[in-house]
């Protein structure tokens, strides 16, 4: 049973949430919070440790939609397991019929906002023909041919599409799926993991960071639908060392 809080008042200038992910973005070792809303992408970094998680502030980052286009959703998840995070947005601009979806990356090198870079961006999204939608009701990505990628799914009023990964090179991966032995917390549902990885690139120790949030491939009430993996990219570089696990 939850007895306390780290947030007891609303944080502002959060409306219209429609997919909410949680990973380390900032590497500072604790989770932080990334928002699709209504009309823009939002993140929420940690702060102290063993106080506040997030800033009540406000947001820690935002990433605005393309001129003249409007948020329609997005996700972020480590796409080309390179070990690094990417945010996959859609924008429509209702006007003129048409998407633009764009791939945001993290810069290298950057300890402090601003994170993100534009990394790809694509003027189209398939559509149903002759039915364009600007109302977007999920998006969930899942490896569903089990190549080791994340596939996309988006939800909107007309249709469901699924955005199957075609990578030209496989790099490495670990998947880990925790199942103990017992009744209670059997799937490991809140715990944390951290893969201490040697980049042999960088010359240098890191650390990725995950949660356990789900044990299945569950769908969203809107049609989305959540991976049970918890995969480590580790790119062409990354050597893992060592895997902990606070259940």
């Amino acid at each position: 049973m939850v007895k306390k809080f780290d947030t007891k008042i609303p944080i502002k200038d959060v409306s219209g949430c429609k997919n909410i992910e949680v990973a380390d973005i900032n590497e500072d070792g604790i989770m932080d919070f990334f928002l699709s809303t209504k009309d823009r992408i939002q993140f929420f970094y940690s702060s102290e440790k063993y106080s506040k998680i997030i800033s009540l502030e406000g947001a820690s980052e935002e990433i605005l939609p393309p001129s003249n286009y409007k948020l329609g959703i997005a996700t972020m998840q480590d796409f080309d397991l390179d070990g690094g995070l990417k945010v996959v947005a859609v924008y429509y601009n209702e006007e003129q019929k048409k998407h633009k979806t764009v791939m945001y990356s993290r810069r290298e090198g950057v300890s402090k906002a601003p994170f993100w870079k534009v990394f790809h961006s694509k003027d189209n999204f398939p559509v149903v023909e002759g039915q364009f939608s600007s109302k977007f009701n999920d998006i969930a990505a899942v490896d569903y041919n089990n190549d080791g990628f994340k596939d996309i799914v988006v939800v909107n009023h007309y249709a469901l599409y699924h955005l199957v990964s075609e990578p030209l090179y496989t790099p490495t991966y670990l998947a880990v799926v925790l199942h103990g032995k017992g009744y209670v917390n059997k799937y490991g549902i809140g715990s944390s993991l951290k893969m201490k990885v040697y980049n042999k690139k960088k010359k240098q120790i890191e650390y990725h960071l995950k949660s356990v949030n789900t044990y299945s491939h569950g769908t969203t009430e809107h049609g989305g639908a959540v991976d049970h993996r918890n995969v480590f990219g580790l790119g062409y570089t990354s050597t893992p060392l060592h895997l902990s696990i606070v259940w």
